[in-house]
């Protein structure tokens, strides 16, 4: 299944009238498992060598840091799976934490939107992003952590699940922009503008500089 990115949780699936967005681990997560591993396996070996280390600073140090890694795993675990069903225009979606599963069905129709929401509304401040389906009672986010570097990936697919079921267009590629150039990121703003909209220089840099005032 093709991934959006390396290293990403999400792969995305597109065949026939199904959209497959799925979550399963993370290249983060596998690095807290491996620290998670390695120091508990030598917090062990330590204290079978000598149960008095417990009562050393090394071995403290060395349990402080298997407890980091076991609190980033049970942080970052997550497997979900959204299947967007287009001849039977219905989402069924389920997820698994550590601490628990959900999972539901939501037709097409009571779909609202689709957004490629920040923590807390605000891009200047968080510029983090989680791909969501809104209907008019909730919000289901496709994954549940967010995601800082690769805010942009996660626009796109909005975009894409967006065509998929329906729904008005958005214009998330002025997102990108606005986000872009709020964060002093001209150059990334102006190539975008340039790439996909086929824009001139001059024409770029001056949409580039109205979204940075925005």
């Amino acid at each position: 299944m093709p991934r959006i990115w390396p290293g990403s949780s999400l792969n995305v699936e597109e065949k026939n009238d199904e959209l497959v967005v799925s979550a399963t681990g993370d290249i983060f997560e596998r690095i807290f498992l491996c620290v998670a591993l390695f120091f508990t396996g030598l917090a062990l070996y330590e204290w079978m060598r000598y149960h008095g280390a417990i009562h050393e600073e090394r071995f403290k140090g060395i349990l402080g840091a298997a407890c980091v890694g076991w609190i980033g795993i049970i942080s970052l675990y997550e497997r979900s799976r959204f299947v967007f069903d287009r001849s039977r225009r219905v989402l069924t979606w389920s997820r698994r934490k550590l601490w628990g599963s959900k999972a539901g069905q939501v037709p097409f129709d009571a779909i609202t939107r689709i957004s490629a929401n920040s923590p807390i509304g605000d891009d200047r401040t968080a510029p983090m992003r989680r791909v969501a389906v809104h209907t008019a009672t909730e919000q289901i986010p496709v994954t549940a952590t967010y995601t800082a570097e690769l805010y942009e990936e996660q626009l796109k697919l909005a975009e894409r699940i967006s065509v998929f079921v329906g729904k008005p267009s958005h214009d998330f590629l002025m997102e990108m922009v606005r986000a872009s150039a709020r964060e002093g990121r001209m150059t990334e703003a102006i190539r975008l503008l340039r790439q996909e909209r086929k824009m001139s220089l001059e024409e770029a840099k001056k949409i580039a500089e109205e979204a940075k005032k925005g």
